[in-house]
């Protein structure tokens, strides 16, 4: 049977887990700043806060990790990067202890030797069972988790929600101050239009970026001790959480956005 990983070098987990750890720390920190006052930073400023703090560490993030494919059969374990284990070399699998830089474990062999894997299959169970291992702690959370990524999909989250909100606003700003869609445009040329409409989309982008990220901060925050303490529990309490973040996050979109409109 054949799995897809990551197998993590000591250096690599540790790069990861720090960019990951600033890129949200970043978000959570503007998130704060604009709870405080949402006038506080600058539209300018906060875009190159997300991008240089959040979204470049996330991209380098991702360049740190090639996949491999790890092959279990009756007599041995095979990595597609070259390594070969015998299965009866293999004495236990070790968790992380801290879901950094994602949920995984470590092959501990009887020589003492250690093979960190991130496993990025949606569910780790049928390769614990191909290994002979029973179910390790948490990962029926990080199977429930990535079940529950249909509730928060990129795509909708990030890109057609902002875009519908977006295209209301600008409208919206283009009738009461311009007297319609176009009038910008006809009346000071494309580029003040264009210019006009890159800065409603990086605000709306940007705000509910940051939303999404303070959500999902409470939600781990929450689901991860919950979840291991809570062991009989723990599917329960991260699709609650995972539903209630979804519903906060579209119904939040909205109340804000409508009480706006009234006001």
């Amino acid at each position: 049977m054949k799995f897809r990983v990551h197998l993590l070098h000591p250096w690599q987990r540790a790069a990861s887990a720090a960019l990951r750890v600033l890129a949200a720390a970043n978000l959570l920190w503007l998130a704060v700043l604009l709870a405080r006052d949402p006038e506080s930073v600058a539209l300018p400023a906060l875009v190159r806060s997300i991008f240089f703090l959040s979204a470049l560490p996330a991209m380098l993030d991702r360049a740190l990790f090639r996949e491999e494919t790890l092959d279990v059969d009756a007599g041995q374990i095979r990595l597609s990067a070259g390594a070969t284990l015998p299965r009866g070399s293999l004495q236990a699998l070790r968790p992380f202890r801290v879901p950094l830089p994602a949920d995984g474990f470590a092959l501990v062999l009887r020589s003492g030797a250690v093979f960190p894997l991130r496993v990025t299959t949606a569910d780790p169970a049928p390769l614990l069972a191909a290994l002979g291992q029973p179910p390790l702690p948490g990962f029926d959370d990080a199977s429930v988790r990535h079940r529950a990524r249909k509730l928060h999909l990129p795509l909708v989250k990030l890109v057609a929600v902002p875009a519908v909100v977006t295209f209301i606003l600008f409208r919206l700003h283009q009738f009461i101050t311009y007297g319609g869609l176009l009038g910008e445009f006809h009346s000071y040329g494309l580029s003040r239009w264009l210019h006009t409409l890159a800065g409603v989309s990086f605000y709306v982008f940007s705000h509910l970026l940051i939303f999404a990220a303070a959500l999902r901060a409470l939600v781990e925050v929450v689901a991860v001790p919950a979840t291991r303490l809570a062991k009989g529990r723990a599917k329960a309490v991260r699709w609650t959480l995972e539903i209630a973040a979804a519903l906060a996050f579209y119904g939040g979109v909205a109340a804000i956005f409508g009480a706006g409109l009234s006001g």
